[in-house]
């Protein structure tokens, strides 16, 4: 046990520095088992962050989760919910995050959120709560397990690293590669991501930019994903494009649906898509994007901007 407890004070200090360019929680708490300066969370127990003075610091966010954990997998998969005073409720955002370091006993995991200031009506108050979403699975947290990068999301976004569950932000197609700016004391790549999911009311908020995601059949025993939803935060009056570009030319859909989920403008069967709309209604608004090739996974290329 004591070299357990060694091993975990290491990570964390490990953790730690990879927050050094961002802001810390000016409060924490968690519902668990005190180890330490730690709190050792179960499936019941839960984990909150509060970060104030978030005025001024930009419109866009990368969200950093890095903790050590007892799981059996790969893959730690959580429920991050983010709230504002502006907001009547939570935001719930489901990520996985990925086993980086550590032992058979123990493991480091770490994972990246990306939103806008707009999406969460932020102003100087942002409050994260994170649950597991496994019940294999014991989290040790702390206040440096959850930091807040400001400004990260630069005019061309930056590249996707490796893909499993989420799509994550990437140049379009035609523009060059562009590696977020070396931090020398973070251990951690600066990989920004944003949860697919194959249930509307789920949707997450997505800024505009350029997204990748993976959609189809992975093989037998798996389930097949049909559907990728995204929320949208547009004004009545702007004229938006959303545009679809898959490899392969695989045979995708992409459809528009109002706050009703009625869909309001769709384009089906192709590789490359695109839809103009402009907007008379408040939202929320959400986009799907749609696979009928059976049998194979296809990579896609979401964007979406506002015209007007």
């Amino acid at each position: 046990m004591r070299g357990a407890a060694i091993f975990g004070a290491c990570i964390l200090i490990g953790a730690g520095a990879a927050f050094a360019q961002g802001v810390t929680a000016s409060g924490f708490w968690a519902i668990g088992d005190p180890v330490g300066r730690d709190i050792v969370v179960g499936e019941l127990g839960y984990g909150r962050w509060d970060f104030q003075g978030l005025v001024g610091l930009g419109e866009q966010f990368v969200l950093q989760v890095a903790m050590v954990a007892r799981n059996p997998g790969e893959v730690l998969p959580v429920c991050l919910r983010l709230t504002t005073p502006a907001l009547d409720d939570w935001r719930v955002y489901r990520l996985s995050l990925e086993r980086i370091s550590g032992t058979s006993a123990r493991g480091v995991y770490f994972g990246q959120l990306c939103f806008s200031r707009r999406d969460l009506r932020l102003g100087s108050l942002l409050s994260v709560r994170l649950d597991l979403d496994t019940s294999a699975a014991l989290i040790w947290a702390n206040a440096q397990s959850v930091a807040l990068l400001p400004g990260l999301a630069a005019p061309a976004p930056l590249v996707r690293v490796r893909e499993v569950e989420y799509g994550g932000w990437a140049p379009s197609p035609a523009a060059p590669a562009r590696k977020a700016p070396p931090t020398p004391t973070a251990p951690f790549p600066l990989v920004c991501t944003l949860p697919e999911t194959e249930r509307p009311q789920q949707a997450a908020y997505i800024a505009p930019g350029t997204y990748t995601g993976t959609i189809g059949w992975p093989g037998p025993g798996a389930a097949p994903d049909s559907s990728d939803w995204f929320k949208i935060n547009v004004r009545p009056g702007q004229r938006i494009r959303i545009s679809l570009r898959a490899e392969a030319r695989g045979h995708c859909g992409l459809a528009l649906y109002d706050t009703n989920l009625q869909p309001v403008a769709v384009a089906r069967a192709g590789g490359e898509l695109a839809i103009e709309y402009l907007v008379e209604d408040p939202g929320p608004w959400l986009i799907q994007v749609t696979c009928r090739d059976p049998g194979r996974m296809i990579d896609y290329t979401l964007t979406w901007e506002v015209r007007s």
